[in-house]
């Protein structure tokens, strides 16, 4: 199942998920409808439809951290928590919620479990954004 501009999408897509689950999951960050709802664009927004199609957690973070930095030869450097890697981090708030995921198609996922929302990231161990209520 793809999760960019044009990739495939719908009520077919979803039914095979529940038979192959992907490798890696990630976005392809386009301009177009860039964060815009009902458009799953951003990695939080991504992962919240897995979890909506009912995959667990803990196997979604592999699958968009560990995985992708095993295939570009990264282990160890990013998608872990182990002393000397990059400290690229991501905090996030779980909130419950349901809305609408459109995709390109305008097929819609309605999602009624949880959404992520991003309260801290950084970079290199260098904070690159922190929601202005977001203590730690």
């Amino acid at each position: 199942m793809s999760n960019g501009a044009a990739g495939s999408a719908g009520p077919s897509s979803y039914e095979a998920f529940y038979h192959f689950e992907p490798d890696i999951i990630s976005t392809d960050l386009t301009v177009h409808k860039f964060n815009m709802p009902p458009y799953a664009k951003n990695l939080p927004l991504v992962i919240s439809k897995y979890l909506a199609l009912g995959m667990d957690l803990m196997a979604i973070f592999e699958k968009a951290t560990v995985n992708p930095a095993r295939l570009m030869g990264l282990e160890g450097q990013i998608g872990t928590m182990v002393p000397g890697a990059l400290a690229n981090i991501a905090i996030f708030e779980e909130r419950e919620k349901h809305y609408i995921q459109r995709d390109y198609c305008d097929d819609k996922l309605e999602c009624s479990r949880m959404i992520l929302v991003p309260l801290m990231t950084m970079i290199a161990g260098e904070i690159q954004y922190c929601r202005s209520d977001f203590y730690f």
